[in-house]
C-alpha cells in the first residue's frame, strides 16, 4: 500500500487551491496507512512564521473535511522548488516515511510524476456515490502492477464500490488473443483481483511504437518460462530476446523457414528424449536437417 506524501497549493488568501487532491487521497487511501500533508510557503522563514502557522490550520481543516486522517506540515523557502526537494527528504520519521508523492500535474514534471491525478476539479466527492460503472485501465505490463493496484484500493472506498474494474490490453491481429486472455486472467486471480479482461486486436499502423514493444505478450512470456527454469537476471534477458525476435519478424522475413526451426531446435532438444528409433523415424520426416544437429546425433553414449 503506498504511503503518501500529498503536495498541495494555497491561493493568495492561504485556502487549498486544489481540494480534490484530498478527496482523491481519502478514497485511495479509505483511512489507512501513512498520509502526509505538505505545503510550501515562498519567502522568509523569519518574516513568514506566522503564515506558515495559518497554512497549516488551513490544510488541517481541509483534512477534516475530507476526512483525511494523517499529518501536515508546511515549510517555508525561498524558492517553492527548494521546499518541495525539503519536504521530500525530511517528513516523516523512521519506518512511518512516505514511498509516494502525489501533486497536481505540472507541465514540466508530468513525465517525472508517479501519480498525475487529472482533471481534479471533476473528481467526485466523497458525499457522491456510484451506483454502476466502469474503471477502465490500460494496463502495460513493465509497470510492475502499480497501475492495477491503484483502482484496486480506489474500490475499497464506498464512491466506487459499486462499478466495476476492466483491464483492457493491446494485441496484434496475428497474436493470439485467446491465450493472451487467459493467462492475464489468471494472473488477476493470482493477485485477489476481480476485473474483466478484454484483449483489443490493433493493426501495426494504429499501435504506436511504444505501446507495440511494452504492451502485454502473455503467451510468448509464459511459454518460455515453463519450458526454461532460469534465474531472474537469466529471465530479464531471454524475455529481451523474445521481443527483438519480434520486432524482426514485423520488420521483414530476414530468416528462412529452415533457420527458425533451427532456432525452435533448442527447446525440442531438451524436451524429448532420443532414441535410435526416433532418430530414424526424424530423418524420415525432416528432408534436410542441420549439420550441427546430424553432428549430435552422431554421439554414441559411453
Amino acid at each position: 500500500r503506498p504511503q503518501l506524501l500529498v503536495l498541495l497549493k494555497l491561493d493568495e488568501d492561504l485556502h487549498v487551491k486544489y481540494p480534490r487532491m484530498l478527496t482523491f487521497v481519502s478514497q485511495l487511501k479509505a483511512g489507512k496507512g501513512l498520509t502526509i500533508v505538505g505545503s510550501v510557503i515562498q519567502g522568509n522563514f523569519l518574516e513568514s512564521y506566522g503564515e506558515m502557522q495559518a497554512a497549516e490550520q488551513a490544510i488541517k481543516n481541509m483534512m477534516e473535511i475530507e476526512r483525511v486522517k494523517g499529518f501536515c506540515q508546511a515549510v517555508v523557502a525561498s524558492k517553492v522548488r527548494e521546499g518541495i526537494i525539503h519536504l521530500i527528504q525530511s517528513c516523516g520519521l523512521g519506518g512511518m516515511k512516505h514511498n509516494t508523492v502525489a501533486r497536481s500535474a505540472a507541465p514540466r514534471a508530468a513525465h517525472l510524476a508517479l501519480m498525475v491525478p487529472k482533471n481534479v476539479s471533476l473528481y467526485p466527492s466523497n458525499h457522491e456515490r456510484f451506483t454502476d460503472g466502469n474503471i477502465d485501465v490500460w494496463w502495460i505490463v513493465h509497470d510492475g502492477g502499480m497501475l492495477m493496484l491503484l483502482p484496486f484500493l480506489l474500490k475499497q472506498h464506498k464512491v466506487w464500490r459499486k462499478c466495476n474494474m476492466r483491464i483492457f490490453t493491446v494485441a496484434q491481429m496475428d497474436d493470439n488473443s485467446i491465450q493472451m486472455k487467459r493467462d492475464l486472467a489468471t494472473f488477476l486471480y493470482q493477485l485477489r483481483i476481480e476485473a474483466e479482461v478484454e484483449v483489443v486486436e490493433m493493426h501495426d499502423s494504429d499501435i504506436s511504437a511504444y505501446c507495440y514493444e511494452r504492451t502485454l505478450m502473455m503467451e510468448q512470456r509464459s511459454q518460455m518460462l515453463r519450458q526454461m527454469r532460469l534465474s531472474s537476471a537469466e529471465r530479464q534477458r531471454e524475455a529481451q530476446l523474445v521481443k527483438d525476435r519480434h520486432s524482426l519478424v514485423r520488420m521483414g522475413s530476414l530468416y528462412s523457414d529452415e533457420e527458425e526451426e533451427v532456432v525452435e531446435l533448442p527447446l525440442e532438444k531438451v524436451q524429448m528424449t532420443w532414441t535410435r528409433e526416433k532418430v530414424e523415424a526424424e530423418k524420415k520426416n525432416r528432408g534436410g536437417v542441420p549439420e550441427n544437429f546430424r553432428e549430435l546425433m552422431s554421439l554414441k553414449p559411453s
